[in-house]
C-alpha cells in the first residue's frame, strides 16, 4: 500500500472566526501609542468662578483626550507657576512649595485621575483668595496649563454684578467725601463765627464810643446848667437887695427893640454884669 502526500491548496481563504478579530482590534487599542502634544489640551473651568468668604470652593481640571495622569506632574497655581497652590508629583502630594496661605486649606481629589480628570477643593475663602489661578499637566513630552479667576464676594454682596466694583469703591469713597464735606463745613463755620465776633467787638467799641460821647455832653449841659443858675441866683439876691432900682440898658451897637429878636447869651450876660454895677467901657462910651 502507498502512501500519497497531500498539500493543502493556499488559493483559497479560509474564514476566520469572528472572536479572533474583535480580539485582534483589542490588543491593537490597549497597545500603548506616541502622543502627539499638539492634540492634547487642558479643560479648566469655562468662566470665573465666583465664591463666598468663609465658604469652600471646587476647581476641576482634565485632558482632553482622556489620557492617564498618575505619572503626571499636576500643579495649581496662583497667577504664575512658582506661586503653588498644591502640587501633585511622582505620585504623591508635596506640600514643601505650597504657599503659606493655601497651607491645611487644600484637598485633591483624584478618583479620575487614570481618565485625567482631577478637582480641587479650597477651603475657607478669604477676600485675599480672590485673582487668578490654573492648573498644569507636566509630561516628559508635554506640557499644558488652564487657567481662570476667582471672584470672592461678602455676604452682604452675594451674586456676581458688574456694578460690584462700583458699589465697593463708593464704601471706600464715601467716609473721604464725608471727610471733605465735614472740613468744608467746619471751615465755613469757623469764618462765620470769627466775622460775628469781629462784628461785636466792633459794636462794643461804637457804644463806648457813643457812651463817652453822650458823657461829655451830659457833662457839658450840666455845667452849663449850672453856671446859669449860679448867675441867675446872684440876679436874684442882688434884685433882693435893691427891689426899687430899674434899670434901663441902651445898647450902643445893638438895640432888642428895633431887631425885634429875644436876647442872646452874651446879652444876658452884659446884664447881669450891669446888675452888679459892672459897667463895661462899650457902654460908657
Amino acid at each position: 500500500m502507498m502512501d500519497f502526500l497531500v498539500f493543502p491548496d493556499f488559493s483559497q481563504r479560509v474564514p476566520l472566526p469572528s472572536y479572533v478579530f474583535f480580539l485582534t482590534h483589542f490588543l491593537l487599542l490597549l497597545q500603548p501609542g506616541e502622543l502627539n502634544s499638539e492634540e492634547v489640551r487642558v479643560v479648566g473651568p469655562g468662566e470665573p468662578i465666583l465664591a463666598l468668604v468663609g465658604e469652600e470652593v471646587e476647581f476641576s481640571c482634565h485632558l482632553s483626550p482622556y489620557l492617564d495622569a498618575e505619572d503626571m506632574e499636576i500643579r495649581w497655581f496662583r497667577s504664575q507657576t512658582s506661586d503653588v497652590v498644591h502640587l501633585y508629583q511622582g505620585r504623591q502630594e508635596l506640600y514643601s512649595q505650597q504657599m503659606a496661605q493655601f497651607q491645611n486649606r487644600t484637598r485633591l481629589i483624584k478618583d479620575d485621575i487614570m481618565d485625567g480628570s482631577v478637582n480641587l477643593q479650597l477651603h475657607g475663602i478669604i477676600p485675599a483668595d480672590e485673582g487668578l489661578y490654573g492648573c498644569r499637566f507636566l509630561s516628559s513630552n508635554f506640557s499644558k496649563e488652564a487657567v481662570w479667576d476667582l471672584e470672592v464676594a461678602d455676604a452682604f454682596l452675594p451674586g456676581s454684578s458688574p456694578w460690584k466694583r462700583a458699589f465697593l469703591g463708593t464704601l471706600v469713597g464715601l467716609p473721604l467725601l464725608l471727610a471733605l464735606l465735614l472740613t468744608l463745613a467746619l471751615y465755613f463755620f469757623q469764618k462765620q463765627r470769627r466775622c460775628q465776633e469781629k462784628l461785636r467787638k466792633q459794636a462794643e467799641k461804637d457804644k463806648e464810643r457813643l457812651s463817652a460821647e453822650l458823657g461829655k455832653l451830659q457833662t457839658e449841659l450840666d455845667w452849663r446848667r449850672a453856671e446859669g443858675q449860679a448867675e441867675w441866683r446872684e440876679a436874684q439876691q442882688y434884685a433882693g437887695c435893691s427891689p426899687n432900682l430899674s434899670w434901663k440898658v441902651t445898647l450902643k451897637s445893638w438895640s432888642a427893640k428895633d431887631s425885634g429878636e429875644h436876647y442872646s447869651w452874651e446879652t444876658k450876660k452884659w446884664v447881669s454884669w450891669l446888675a452888679w454895677g459892672y459897667w463895661p467901657e462899650s457902654f460908657l462910651a
